[in-house]
C-alpha cells in the first residue's frame, strides 16, 4: 500500500492533521477498526456525528492515544463501501448525510486509514440508541436517543447551548458569505449582462434556470416565479420508469422500493424533491430521480439494505400500532 500513497497530494488541512501529536476537536485516533463489530462502528459513527456538528474533522485509524502508528492493517477499512457508513449514519440520526471521504494515508511512513468529515449545515440528532455488547458481555451506550453530541477537546460529548449557539452562527457565517458572494457577482457584471438565477449544483436539480434582466424601467418584475411544473416534472406515476432506466444493468426497482426510499429517507418532507399543491398528487424533481439512482448504483448491495430497513420499519409500524390499539382499548376493570 505504501507504494500507492503520497501526503503531498493530500488537502493541507489532512496534512495537519497527520502531523497532529495529539487529539483536539478535530483530530480523533483509533487503534482500530474491525469492520465487523457493530461495537467498533457505533464509536466510530459518534465521533464521526460530533464532528460534523461541530464543524468537521478528522478520524485517523490505526493510530494510538500517543499519536503513534500501531502498523496495525488498514486494508479492511480502506476497501469498505463508504456508502454503507452513510447507511449507519442515516440508521442512527434518520438523516442522509454524505459529506465525508475514506481515503489511506501515511503517518511517519506507516499506512493509515482516514476519515475527512465536513461540517453539517443542521444539526445531525440521534434518533436511535447507540447499544452494543462488549467483549465482556457487558451492555453498553455509546448515546442515547435524542442526544446532540460535538466535539468537546478530544471528546465527543452531549452538546450544550453554546454548542448549538456555536453551530448556528458558523451556518449564518456561511450564508453571509454566499451572499456576499453573489451580489458582488452582479455588481461587478458589465453593462447588458444578463443574470441567470438556478438552483446550486450540489442540490443535484437538473432544471432550466430562471433569467432575469437588470434593466432601468420601475416597472418591470423584480424576478419570475418559478414553475413547479419545471423544478418538479415527474408525477409519481412515472417517476419508477425514470428511476429504472438510469439504474445499473440488471437492478430494477419495484413501486414499494422506491416508497420504502421516500420513507426512510423522509424525502416528501424535502421541498427539493417533492412538490404537492393545494389539490392534486405529489410531483418529484430530477433531483429526486438522481438521487435515489445514485444512491442504488453506489454498490452493489444498496438496493438489498434498502429492502431489510424498509421490511424493518413496515414491522415496527405495526407492532406501534397495535401497542396503540391495545392501549385503548377498556381493560377488564374499566369495563
Amino acid at each position: 500500500m505504501t507504494g500507492t500513497i503520497n501526503n503531498q497530494s493530500l488537502n493541507p488541512q489532512l496534512q495537519n492533521a497527520l502531523e497532529a501529536s495529539y487529539e483536539t476537536s478535530f483530530v480523533e485516533f483509533k487503534e482500530k477498526l474491525d469492520v465487523g463489530n457493530k461495537g467498533d462502528w457505533v464509536e466510530v459513527i459518534k465521533d464521526l456525528v460530533a464532528m460534523a456538528n461541530s464543524g468537521g474533522g478528522f478520524i485517523l485509524f490505526g493510530v494510538d492515544d500517543n499519536a503513534k502508528p500501531t502498523g496495525e492493517s488498514v486494508e479492511a477499512i480502506i476497501s469498505y463501501d463508504a456508502s454503507r457508513i452513510g447507511d449507519k449514519i442515516c440508521k442512527f440520526t434518520d438523516t442522509p448525510f454524505g459529506d465525508f471521504t475514506l481515503q489511506p494515508a501515511l503517518k511517519a511512513g506507516v499506512p493509515i486509514a482516514v476519515i475527512q468529515i465536513s461540517a453539517s449545515r443542521i444539526p445531525l440528532v440521534f434518533t436511535t440508541d447507540g447499544q452494543y455488547t462488549n467483549p465482556h458481555g457487558d451492555e453498553k451506550f455509546a448515546f442515547r436517543k435524542g442526544t446532540v453530541y460535538f466535539r468537546h477537546g478530544a471528546k465527543s460529548e452531549p452538546g450544550t447551548t453554546g454548542d448549538l449557539q456555536a453551530l448556528i452562527e458558523r451556518e449564518l457565517e456561511r450564508i453571509k458569505h454566499s451572499w456576499l458572494a453573489g451580489i458582488r457577482t452582479v455588481v461587478e457584471a458589465p453593462p447588458g449582462s444578463t443574470i441567470s438565477v438556478a438552483v446550486p449544483i450540489e442540490q443535484s436539480v437538473v432544471v432550466n434556470p430562471n433569467r432575469v434582466r437588470l434593466v432601468s424601467d420601475g416597472d418591470a418584475p423584480a424576478v419570475q416565479l418559478i414553475d413547479p411544473n419545471k423544478t418538479h416534472p415527474h408525477l409519481w406515476k412515472n417517476v419508477l420508469t425514470q428511476i429504472n432506466l438510469k439504474l445499473n444493468d440488471g437492478v430494477k426497482l419495484t413501486t414499494h422500493d422506491v416508497l420504502g426510499i421516500r420513507r426512510l429517507y423522509q424525502m416528501d418532507s424535502n421541498s427539493l424533491y417533492r412538490w404537492k399543491a393545494n389539490s392534486g398528487g405529489s410531483q418529484y424533481s430530477e433531483a429526486f430521480i438522481q438521487w435515489v439512482v445514485t444512491h442504488i448504483n453506489e454498490s452493489s448491495n444498496s438496493l438489498a439494505v434498502v429492502r431489510t430497513r424498509h421490511q424493518k420499519w413496515v414491522l415496527d409500524r405495526k407492532v406501534g400500532e397495535k401497542a396503540r390499539i391495545a392501549q385503548a382499548k377498556p381493560s377488564a376493570i374499566d369495563t
